[in-house]
């Protein structure tokens, strides 16, 4: 869950980056809005890490992964990152 102190809560499926004490991001995908600026989010990655009270900044859109020619026989995980090796 997390809060916003915006006028307006980010939108369902929208994507919200928290930044973890080591510098790494936690990306998570908005799944309700549970009133009064609070919003319940899935997290796309291990949450290790995070506590009550981290910022979470919302991009304003979804969650984008690459697509086209380069993207071609290379394996991508759910938030568009590339994986190391390429597939034959």
């Amino acid at each position: 869950m997390c809060s916003s102190k915006r006028a307006t809560s980010p939108q369902i499926y929208d994507a919200l980056v928290v930044k973890r004490e080591d510098g790494t991001d936690v990306i998570a995908e908005v799944q309700q809005h549970l009133g009064n600026n609070w919003v319940r989010a899935v997290s796309m990655a291990a949450t290790d890490g995070l506590r009550r009270g981290m910022k979470a900044v919302a991009t304003g859109g979804p969650i984008t992964v690459p697509v086209g020619e380069a993207t071609l026989g290379r394996l991508f995980n759910v938030i568009g990152e590339r994986s190391t090796g390429r597939v034959r």
